[in-house]
């Protein structure tokens, strides 16, 4: 029995724009501001053979960097309209580079779900952009893979096979506002208060109060509409 025909998995992320109120769809890549909640998709194919195993493992292994914190409770597992959590079981391990959570089904022919080579398997989970989080074109990246079943003739125990890593990335900025005089020299004695446009009205980020200081940072932020108020 061939066994060219393999699953597919990919990763995928939306953006919100919070001074517009819109959502995208699942895209490669978002803006969010430190501390926002991101949602993630996961979507894993069948192979067309499904039906000549008799059981299949199935297990996504998502790997985040430092900084994103995974949302613990936050994962939703679907096949279809029938929901499948319960039959995946989940860990996740944490290190000073970063966190991977794997869901792991041992058979998931016993999903109570019919499978065929049209079936998908969806996670949807959350993580938060952290304080460890990268600034700027570097980004904050996580990868999927997908472990499967590749031997029907062991039904899903023995040989695997592992998909090449799907990888999505999140961007958060900072500002940077250097207050001068006329003359283009360094100017002391000013305070600033950033704001942003949210739902129609703005909002304060953050301030900072008049002193020695010149240059002002605002670090962490998403897309958007802001202003900025001396």
């Amino acid at each position: 029995t061939t066994k060219l025909d393999v699953p597919t998995v990919e990763k995928k992320v939306q953006d919100t724009n919070d001074s517009t109120g819109k959502t995208s769809g699942w895209q490669d890549s978002a803006d969010y501001d430190i501390g926002d909640e991101i949602p993630y998709q996961i979507t894993g194919s069948m192979p067309a053979n499904i039906g000549d195993y008799k059981s299949y493992k199935y297990v996504f292994t998502d790997t985040m960097s430092k900084g994103l914190t995974f949302k613990t409770g936050s994962a939703k597992i679907m096949i279809g309209t029938t929901e499948v959590t319960g039959k995946f079981t989940e860990n996740v391990t944490t290190n000073d580079d970063g966190s991977t959570v794997t869901w792991t089904c041992d058979d998931l022919k016993t999903a109570g779900v019919k499978l065929d080579s049209t079936t998908k398997v969806v996670v949807t989970y959350k993580a938060t952009l952290n304080e460890k989080a990268v600034i700027g074109s570097a980004g904050n990246p996580n990868t999927v893979n997908l472990t499967y079943s590749n031997n029907p003739n062991k039904g899903g125990e023995g040989e695997t096979g592992k998909t090449p890593d799907d990888k999505n990335i999140v961007f958060t900025y900072k500002a940077v506002v250097n207050k001068v005089d006329q003359d283009k020299k360094s100017l002391a004695g000013a305070g600033f208060t950033l704001q942003k446009k949210v739902n129609g009205a703005y909002t304060d980020v953050k301030s900072f109060t008049a002193g020695e200081a010149t240059t002002f940072t605002f670090t962490g932020l998403d897309d958007g509409e802001y202003k900025l108020i001396e």
